[in-house]
């Protein structure tokens, strides 16, 4: 056999470059208990090396035959099968040899039973025989042979075939079986992880823009991967669409183009300037009627053509193999690009048209149909495409077209240039009138409308967008943007009323055309309202309504759910709020819509002002005035934003700096800028007062309240109203104090803001004081003391001591749920008060508590629980160990009115509890039914033996019990327990383990009111909290098991946060499981681009690459 290349019987050595695969190996592995396994992929997808790494991971013996194009003689075939399994059985086929000599074709039962029997010789010993290129085969003889031989292989030996396309082999009975295995080019291609680790073991650095990037270039091809195996490092020409990519053209040039006929190649060329090819579309292009024929050839050839998803037969090319097409295109490449530009301009495609044109430069072309494809883009919410198509456009050409700059002058607002979009208008405008184009008026006038208002001349803008909607006609009177911008104008200028009329009109011409655009924008528009109106719940159900029916389409310049972060904010949810604000930042930034960045700057200023994260508060501010500033935008967010950083140096009594940034903010805001202004003024007042001038003070304080009285704006009112309160009680006015008092208390409790009282609460500590002595809003109060935690021990410490017995009952509750040393001192100090009602208080308490029995007679046993509820998932309520309702309540209104009096626990009135249990109806049917609910909640009550549980007085309903159990307290208690750090471990871990099985559902699961939508959004976050730190102990102690149960609950319920991805990341990994660490990895990745458009941050990123090393 001296006669033969023994170089095709070696399996190849393992060089440099080689990329491990473990992904790939398994796939393989998976079916390699089949007789065949068949790798079937264009040259270049790495079958050899796949087919190597999965012979080094087997156990069997390697046979290896590297076929080309003289094995299509069946003695040569023969005589080297035969070798490749004697170099590592030697004495195999000595019997064969003289069968093979001679004339084979007639002979092939002849030779295939000899080949058999001598395989079957060697049984003892699992055997791989991988047969590599097999598509240099064309021979029938050699077909037949493998077809044959595969149907009759021994059980020990598994044969692995690599080709191009499928080999023509009838292999229906084996697939039947399942004894054939397929790995096709997507088993091949690179995922994004491998590629991620490749550029990781490689030391390369790039940004999650460049790697994708680089993902879309390669395409997963291996041999593209390779190729930067070779370079020292990856620059930025290999990114561009023609650029970095010599050597791998070159391999394409031989591997590929040069086997293929000429029409073959001359169609690949000219078709591949289609993005998407269609039979259809490159019988146009090519003027030919068999094309259909044809790419079902270069499908059947794998030659880098990629079926499209969907109904018909449509296609696209590897975007690298495109690339070397249309570079082998050369001069041609233009002339067939505007060819394909016109087919699909004749289709009405304008959109891929103007690309095309684009492409080949075809400048008058792009023109004579860049407007109506700019204008169908606009409509679908797709301004980021016209930004890139003007871009491609000269000046002049734009200025000579109005409507295209009118297009430009948009595009130039929607990133907050309103310099330069005005230039874009002045010179379209004039235009449109020598044309006498109405249409063209009208918007230019809308967009002069919406300049105006964001420089703060709102009567002028409301001016000109009544003429508008009297130019517009029939068909576009029920666009969206004129409602909104009308009512931005009536938002700003405090006619909160007026606002909410024109969005609601224009919200019920939208569903009566079932306009889900429009209808999704302008429920936005009216939860801005809802905001500016105090009522935050109602303002989150119609955020979330708009998200509902378009979630993935944003309005450029209509921001409204910016304000999500300041309701969490304003209900002191700092992390919530926290979330929303960086989710929001990083989507703005992502979609370019740079005008809404400096209000979302200003939400995360003020959050972490409220954290006291100072340095990050002001670089905030300072980004949004800077923006504003360097763009002249929209002042009234640099006004707003100065205000801001005025309270963050206030906040750390930098009062001078402050007062500094309040007269900058006034200056800013003007006469124009209505209750931005009177924010200025309310947020800036503090600063003149600290500073003595305590008159000027006053002043901006006093007409900043009467502005925000006028015009409802509850957000301004309670900052007014706290401010007033210290101020009056700090000069001893205790008669202003007072009713200041009760206004922000009442105001604050009904709307649960807390976060003044938490950000201002050494100042505010008098206006608290007031109200606990007063007996307002006390269970308002008492929450604050409790969210401020041991900070708010020592001032509830002092007030133990106070003379008024009320005021030292009241401090009892908030101490207990602090618990503690220093606060189980104080109501241990209590215990032996004068007044007998504050020390059997106190002694409850201790017991609840577990603090041991105090000595001394009197001390009260804990009564017997006369109600108890529960009211995370359903709510069910006891009293006396009987349940309520058990077998169905009368109307589910008496179950929801014992619900909302517990879940008040104060006194309420009846118009109160009319609003929020009737919400949508008229106070007279309203007060109708509340009486007869209460009269039969009543009637349960006595039949359950509690007559006197509900007591009414002073105008007011209430629960009055003697002893009262909740679940909600109780999990309360325990998260609180197990967070403290005085306690050991193990007692933290079983508190927060009880915590999470006591968490059944959602707050009242079963019932949709706004009322409880805050507390229920509280508790789920504190479940979410509690199955955290849970996760992160077991992480800690190498309870893997453990840690990735709780983190797989916390993800259901909030799919986007990052913390929870990565740390099943690390649970996984840790536990042995790379690849479900990257499986997780890739579901965090796939989430946040499809539902936000966001990729991973950073630091998961960085983990990631961590974890693949």
């Amino acid at each position: 056999m001296s006669d033969l290349l023994f170089s095709k019987i070696m399996p190849p050595q393992r060089g440099g470059g080689i990329i491990d695969r473990p992904r790939l190996a398994n796939v393989i592995a998976r079916i390699g208990g089949h007789k065949a396994t068949f790798l079937t992929a264009p040259a270049g997808y790495g079958k050899t090396v796949a087919m190597l790494q999965a012979a080094n991971a087997s156990c069997r013996t390697l046979v290896w035959y590297q076929l080309d194009a003289y094995d299509n003689d069946p003695a040569v075939f023969l005589r080297y099968l035969t070798a490749s399994i004697a170099r590592q059985f030697p004495g195999f086929g000595q019997q064969l040899e003289q069968v093979i000599g001679g004339e084979c074709e007639s002979r092939l039962r002849l030779l295939l039973t000899a080949f058999v029997n001598e395989l079957s010789r060697w049984d003892t010993v699992p055997l791989l025989l991988i047969l590599d290129d097999y598509h240099e085969i064309i021979a029938p003889f050699v077909h037949r042979f493998l077809q044959d031989l595969l149907i009759h292989l021994p059980g020990h030996v598994h044969v692995m075939i690599a080709s191009r396309t499928m080999p023509p082999l009838n292999l229906s009975n084996l697939k039947a079986s399942g004894d054939v295995g397929v790995v096709k080019t997507g088993d091949l291609r690179f995922t994004r992880e491998e590629l991620q680790a490749f550029l990781a073991e490689r030391g390369w650095r790039l940004s999650g823009e460049a790697v994708e990037m680089l993902e879309r270039k390669v395409e997963g091809w291996p041999a593209a991967v390779k190729f930067l195996a070779g370079l020292k490092f990856v620059d930025a020409s290999f990114f561009h669409p023609d650029g970095g990519a010599a050597e791998a053209y070159e391999y394409l040039a031989a591997e590929v183009m040069a086997r293929q006929p000429d029409n073959v190649a001359d169609f690949l060329k000219k078709s591949a300037v289609l993005e998407t090819v269609t039979a259809e579309d490159c019988d146009l292009l090519l003027a030919r009627d068999d094309s259909r024929q044809m790419l079902e050839l270069l499908e059947r050839q794998n030659l880098f053509l990629i079926p499209l998803a969907g109904p018909g037969n449509a296609y696209r090319y590897h975007q690298l193999f495109r690339e070397f097409l249309l570079d082998r295109l050369g001069a041609e490449r233009r002339r067939w690009q505007r060819e394909a530009g016109i087919i699909a301009r004749n289709r009405g495609d304008l959109s891929a048209a103007v690309e095309y044109f684009r492409a080949a430069g075809a400048v008058r072309d792009l023109l004579n149909i860049l407007r109506e494809a700019a204008r169908q883009a606009f409509d679908q919410g797709r301004w980021q495409t016209v930004v890139r198509w003007l871009a491609a456009v000269a000046a002049e050409d734009l200025s000579a077209d109005p409507w295209l700059g009118l297009y430009r002058a948009k595009n130039e607002i929607y990133q907050g240039r309103l310099d330069e979009a005005e230039k874009w208008l002045n010179g379209a405008a004039p235009l449109f009138a020598d044309s006498d184009d109405q249409d063209g008026l009208a918007e230019s006038r809308l967009l002069q409308a919406r300049i105006l208002r964001c420089r703060g001349r709102f009567e002028e803008s409301i001016e000109l967008l009544e003429q508008v909607l009297h130019q517009l006609p029939p068909a576009e009177s029920a666009r969206v943007d004129l409602p909104l911008e009308k009512s931005s104008c009536l938002l700003y200028t405090g006619r909160f009323q007026a606002a909410e009329a024109v969005l609601t009109s224009a919200l019920e011409s939208a569903k009566w055309n079932n306009d889900k655009y429009a209808m999704a924008h302008l429920m936005e528009g009216l939860g801005h309202v809802y905001w500016m109106q105090g009522d935050y719940p109602k303002a989150l159900r119609m955020y979330q309504k708009g998200t509902e029916r378009l979630p993935e389409w944003f309005m450029p310049s209509y921001h409204m759910q910016d304000y999500i972060a300041f309701i969490y904010l304003d209900w002191g949810e700092w992390d919530r709020a926290l979330e929303y604000a960086k989710r929001n930042a990083a989507i703005k930034e992502n979609l370019g819509l740079t005008d809404a960045l400096p209000s979302t700057y200003g939400q995360l200023s003020s959050i972490y002002c409220s954290r006291g994260e100072w340095a990050l508060a002001e670089e905030y501010c300072k980004r949004a005035i800077d923006f504003v500033r360097e763009n002249n935008g929209d002042r009234i967010y640099s006004a707003l934003n100065l205000a801001l950083w005025a309270e963050c140096l206030g906040l750390q009594d930098r009062w001078i700096e402050a007062r500094e940034k309040a007269v900058e903010a006034l200056t800013e805001a003007g006469p124009y800028y209505v209750l931005a202004e009177n924010v200025c003024q309310v947020l800036g007042s503090l600063s003149f007062i600290h500073t003595g001038e305590l008159h000027r003070g006053k002043e901006l304080l006093s007409a900043a309240i009467k502005v925000f009285d006028q015009a409802g704006f509850k957000r301004g009112q309670y900052y007014g109203y706290a401010f007033q309160a210290w101020l009056s009680i700090s000069e001893g006015d205790l008669a202003t104090g007072r009713e200041y008092t009760e206004k922000v208390l009442e105001l604050a409790a009904k709307h649960n803001l807390l976060n003044i009282f938490l950000t201002y609460y050494e100042m505010l500590r008098p206006v608290l004081k007031l109200g606990l002595e007063k007996g307002v809003e006390v269970a308002f109060i008492q929450r604050i003391f409790v969210r401020k935690g041991d900070r708010s021990v020592p001032f509830l410490a002092y007030l133990a001591k106070y003379d008024d017995p009320q005021v030292r009952l009241r401090v009892i509750a908030p101490l207990a749920e602090i618990r503690g040393t220093h606060a189980a001192a104080v109501i241990t100090s209590l215990t032996t008060d004068a007044n007998a009602t504050v020390r059997q208080s106190a002694r409850l308490a201790a017991q609840r508590m577990g603090m041991p029995a105090a000595d001394g007679e009197g001390f009260a046993k804990l009564a017997a629980v006369s109600l108890q509820v529960d009211m995370l998932g359903s709510f069910k309520a006891f009293i006396q160990g009987t349940e309520l309702g058990k077998t169905g309540w009368r109307t589910t209104k008496i179950r929801d009115l014992l619900a909302y009096l517990i879940h008040k626990g104060e006194p309420v009135g009846r118009e109160r509890i009319q609003e929020d249990l009737w919400p949508e109806m008229n106070m007279e049917n309203a007060a109708n039914i509340f009486h007869v609910t209460l009269h039969r909640l009543r009637k349960m009550l006595n039949k359950a033996g509690c007559p006197d549980i509900l007591r009414y007085g002073d105008k007011r309903y209430v629960l009055q019990l003697d002893s009262f159990s909740c679940d909600t307290q109780r999990f309360r208690e325990l998260v609180a327990a197990g967070l403290r750090k005085d306690a050991s471990p193990e007692e933290r871990v079983a508190c927060l383990e009880q915590a999470a099985a006591l968490y059944r559902g959602d707050y009242l699961e079963e019932m949709d009111y706004l009322w409880l939508l805050h507390c229920r959004e509280r508790l789920r976050r504190m479940y979410a909290d509690t199955r955290m730190s849970l996760a992160r102990h077991y992480l800690e102690i190498r309870s893997y098991a453990q840690a990735i149960a709780h983190l797989q609950i916390v993800e259901e319920a909030d799919p986007f946060a990052e913390e929870v991805h990565a740390l099943l990341m690390k649970a996984y990994a840790e536990q042995g499981s790379r690849m479900a660490a990257v499986r997780q990895y890739q579901k965090a990745e796939s989430i946040l681009k499809k539902e936000l458009g966001l990729r991973p941050s950073m630091q998961l990123y960085g983990l990631y690459l961590k974890l693949m090393k």
